[in-house]
């Protein structure tokens, strides 16, 4: 077994030094399995005394139910370095930085409150951290359980933790970002695109609005077989998506518009969405483009 996950490790090294190897890892499955052995080894330290899930050990349930109320007291006002950002945490603890979770300095005992830079089921972020590296577009989640909900929503709010899918705020983020200017440039995978003043590409492609942090339902992507919208950088081919029932006062549809326009994508074939500019839905349409 042993010599087996030591073999899988040298191929996925292998793979990533070249981006036709890395192609050929994922068709092969090799890279799923580099990815299950990952997740394995995250739930196995989890379980440890000072990972997130230490509760969920017989051995520790007892004595962190009682860090998790001793914690719960203190003032938060602590502020501690995790990968490339900061963020502030009850005093008397620290994060442990191999798996990003909160451990109580004096026992040892992490609790189940943890950060993550990583997609999870339970999506939240802070803008502060692309206030602090926007040329990066990171994001960071917070995750936790009904052990420690109470604890959690104190540091979601002294941080500025914010839920990605509150609807209404973002699009009211939207309304403002259509009113400013297209003068950044913006990188992703080896280009520059032109998008709105005070907004960023993530690592995801995903377009954000900087002075919130709201993601739009706009992305980026040079992977993708059959591209609607499209554009050809140095060789590669770039491809802008929307969703076009993005319809709380959001009007992504003529946010994309914008983008695709000044950036000269070639739009296929007309593509509908809904506008919200007036009182009322409805259908407007992005029309089809011909390029030499």
């Amino acid at each position: 077994m042993l010599k087996k996950g030591i073999i899988l490790l040298i191929l996925s090294l292998i793979f990533s030094s070249c981006q036709g190897l890395r192609d050929f890892a994922e068709f092969s499955g090799v890279t799923k399995i580099v990815d299950d052995i990952k997740e394995s080894n995250m739930h196995r330290l989890a379980r440890k005394k000072d990972g997130w899930n230490a509760i969920s050990n017989k051995e520790y349930k007892a004595e962190v139910e009682e860090v998790i109320k001793d914690i719960s007291k203190r003032p938060i006002n602590k502020e501690v370095q995790f990968e490339e950002t900061t963020f502030i945490i009850p005093e008397g603890t620290k994060i442990n930085q191999k798996i990003g979770n909160i451990v109580d300095e004096k026992t040892g005992y992490g609790i189940y409150i943890y950060f993550s830079g990583e997609d999870s089921w339970y999506k939240m972020y802070t803008p502060a951290v692309a206030f602090e590296k926007p040329d990066k577009g990171i994001y960071y989640e917070i995750i936790y359980n009904d052990s420690t909900i109470e604890l959690a929503q104190k540091i979601i709010k002294i941080n500025g933790f914010k839920y990605e899918n509150w609807d209404r705020d973002r699009g009211e983020a939207i309304k403002d970002v259509l009113k400013r200017p297209m003068n950044k440039k913006g990188q992703f995978e080896g280009a520059t695109f032109i998008i709105p003043e005070n907004t960023m590409i993530n690592k995801d492609g995903a377009l954000v609005d900087m002075k919130t942090g709201h993601r739009t339902t706009i992305w980026f992507s040079v992977k993708n077989s059959d591209p609607k919208i499209s554009k050809k950088v140095n060789g590669k081919e770039y491809s802008i998506f929307f969703d076009i029932y993005d319809t709380y006062k959001a009007n992504v549809g003529k946010l994309a518009e914008r983008i695709i326009e000044i950036n000269n994508f070639t739009v296929k074939k007309e593509e509908s969405y809904y506008d919200m500019s007036g009182d009322k839905k409805k259908d407007n349409y992005i029309k089809a483009t011909i390029k030499n």
